[in-house]
């Protein structure tokens, strides 16, 4: 699921890092979504993020994608939604 010539705006990827890192500024609710340049929408639990647990979920399909960071989350085209 990586592209590497596409690419969220700087400002998109620093907010996406920004909460991944201070899950604080995250909206309440069970998780938050994410979105991806060509892969579409996946969402990660609250309390997996407050874990530090980056396991997103695929909307469509439930596929599971894990993360070793939030570098590595945006690296591989995600962003907040």
């Amino acid at each position: 699921m990586t592209n590497s010539s596409a690419r969220w705006s700087l400002d998109l990827r620093l907010a996406t890092e920004a909460a991944i890192k201070d899950w604080s500024t995250l909206p309440l609710g069970d998780g938050h979504c994410f979105k991806h340049v060509s892969a579409g929408f996946g969402t990660i639990d609250f309390a997996a993020l407050m874990r530090g647990d980056l396991r997103m979920i695929i909307r469509d399909t439930d596929q599971v994608l894990v993360f070793a960071n939030a570098d590595e989350l945006i690296a591989a085209g995600w962003a907040l939604d």
